[in-house]
């Protein structure tokens, strides 16, 4: 028997609304996510080949406040653990009267497979295919495979489309606008 974390996730939801006394209305628009982008990236590697890489961002419900948290860049990232990490991160957010839903999702690569220009050039890639709305909407953060580097490199290729200097549009990235350019 193998473990599903998307159905154990989905269990824990409906034993959380079951014991919360949770309208049944209210549990069947939980029961699924309320907006999964699903992309893929082309790059162009240093040795001169070509790839693709698959991408996904979940944003599991935003009734309490913009999405937030969790961008992977994993080999084993796929679509259903970004949907179970998402509603995750939403029960969380509720639990801890976190005015914030839960959001979910990276690309699928190995990032000790990336020379710093390849996971740069995914980076923002992902950033620009999301087509940011801001702050406001979704807001990503750091998991496994990235952290204050590559959140930086989110972040300033969000104020490149958008125009906008706004930091609160990406979480964990470092104090310190040095970062973006320059390796960690």
């Amino acid at each position: 028997m193998t473990y599903d974390l998307l159905d154990e996730s989905g269990q824990i939801l409906r034993e959380a609304g079951r014991l919360g006394q949770i309208d049944p209305n209210v549990m069947e628009y939980l029961a699924a996510p309320g907006r999964v982008v699903s992309f893929r990236i082309p790059l162009k590697m240093d040795d001169g080949s070509f790839r693709v890489f698959d991408a996904h961002r979940v944003r599991y419900n935003d009734a309490l406040g913009p999405s937030r948290d969790g961008t992977r860049i994993s080999a084993h990232l796929d679509l259903d653990e970004g949907k179970s990490l998402a509603l995750i991160m939403a029960i969380k957010h509720a639990a801890g009267r976190i005015p914030a839903g839960g959001g979910k999702g990276g690309i699928v690569a190995d990032p000790r497979e990336l020379s710093d220009r390849e996971l740069q050039s995914l980076c923002r890639a992902y950033i620009r295919n999301l087509r940011p709305r801001g702050p406001a909407y979704d807001v990503p953060g750091a998991d496994i495979g990235t952290g204050l580097q590559a959140m930086s490199w989110m972040l300033d290729e969000y104020e490149s489309v958008t125009g906008y200097h706004e930091p609160t549009a990406v979480n964990d990235k470092p104090p310190h606008p040095w970062w973006i350019a320059g390796g960690v």
